[in-house]
């Protein structure tokens, strides 16, 4: 089977340390471990092909620089002629997947045309993000490219079930399958949680106001004040850092967090290695529609897990069974929770134990693309739009 992965994203370099870089990578690696034959097309690399990934097809296309959003825009349009262009020259795919970005949709017009099946993965809503976070001059015109790819799909995949609401106002409900992120559990050894000594805390993540690390410190502040040797590792760097580390000297805790700086992805689990304690503290956002890797990470790793009780991570986290869950920007809870784990350290072994079987029994990146692809090819075991 040939299939064509597409990511016209320029803000996604496929071959690099992102999470969304993460995402793409084990796609395309699932892609080859169940045979198939994979061109992928993009505007980025952002590093080298390595492993098995060298023996994609790699076909980049040229984006020229322009002065202006306005004009940049009008370039990530263009694309779609030169997209269509290049995959009309090769021989014909079976299936063409398309991580789903902002002006694009060619790939999926392109699989409609020659009748293969037209995966569409959804991970946001861009338009809204585009106008929230950044610049978006044309906004008909992204709402006229975003529904032509809806419109072209066979099948839209969401990370999760908020997001899939958020999207049906324009997307066919029947196209959509809800599809988490996943993890790759070969990658973490479980680690034994020592039951005597002093816990170490660890966050893996860039360092953003919406991650909730400034929570995190605050919590850790004051839970050091009842087990003052307990230690908190930060792995990863971001805009944000200057400022909780400014927050981490004001606490009087500067001695204990350690800021990593920015990691490899090869080079996580073994940060986590050292870890007892993971934490995603995420505040209350409005509309969270996300798929954290990083829970599922600290699930992998064997960690003990303390996460915000927020949208898909309560589908994740039973509490006390797999982990802890704490009200979102809660201060007083995440210290409660800190301090929990301290008291009773044999607990953070059994629920790092647990969640390592869950995530392994359902939640790799083979369920993911499994979920994805089902029914695709023959009768549908999973009815798309069926556990919204």
């Amino acid at each position: 089977m040939r299939a064509a992965y597409v990511c016209m994203d320029p803000g996604i370099p496929v071959f690099g340390t992102k999470g969304c870089s993460i995402h793409v990578q084990e796609i395309l690696r699932q892609m080859i471990l169940r045979g198939m034959e994979v061109d992928l097309y993009t505007l980025r690399l952002g590093g080298t092909a390595a492993g098995m990934l060298s023996d994609v097809q790699i076909h980049v296309l040229e984006l020229e620089k322009h002065p202006g959003p306005a004009a940049r825009e009008r370039a990530l349009l263009e694309m779609n002629e030169k997209l269509i262009e290049q995959m009309r020259a090769e021989p014909g795919y079976d299936l063409v997947y398309q991580r789903h970005a902002l002006w694009s949709y060619a790939a999926m017009e392109y699989a409609q045309q020659v009748g293969a099946p037209g995966v569409l993965e959804v991970n946001a809503p861009l338009i809204q993000e585009q106008l929230k976070y950044r610049t978006l001059m044309d906004v008909p015109g992204a709402q006229e490219a975003r529904d032509r790819a809806y419109k072209a799909a066979r099948r839209i995949t969401v990370v999760s079930s908020e997001l899939a609401e958020q999207i049906t106002p324009e997307a066919d409900l029947q196209k959509i399958i809800v599809a988490p992120n996943g993890v790759n559990p070969e990658r973490f050894a479980q680690m034994p949680v020592s039951t005597d000594g002093l816990l170490t805390l660890g966050f893996v993540g860039t360092l953003k106001p919406w991650h909730g690390v400034e929570v995190l410190i605050q919590a850790f502040a004051f839970a050091a004040q009842s087990v003052p040797d307990l230690k908190l590792v930060l792995i990863g760097d971001g805009p944000q850092r200057e400022e909780l580390e400014a927050l981490a000297r004001r606490f009087d805790i500067g001695d204990s967090v350690e800021f990593t700086g920015a990691v490899l992805p090869e080079e996580i689990p073994e940060h986590l290695s050292r870890v007892h304690v993971a934490v995603a503290p995420y505040p209350e956002l409005e509309g969270f529609y996300f798929s954290p890797l990083k829970v599922l990470e600290y699930m992998a790793a064997g960690c003990g897990v303390i996460a915000s009780d927020i949208g898909q991570i309560r589908g994740l986290i039973r509490d006390k069974e797999n982990g802890l869950l704490v009200r979102p920007g809660s201060v007083s809870d995440l210290t409660r929770a800190i301090l929990l784990c301290c008291d009773e350290k044999p607990l953070c072994g059994t629920l790092g134990r647990q969640a390592r079987i869950d995530v392994t029994g359902g939640h790799t990146w083979k369920h993911v693309l499994d979920r994805t692809l089902c029914g695709l090819f023959d009768e549908p075991a999973v009815r798309p739009g069926a556990d919204l």
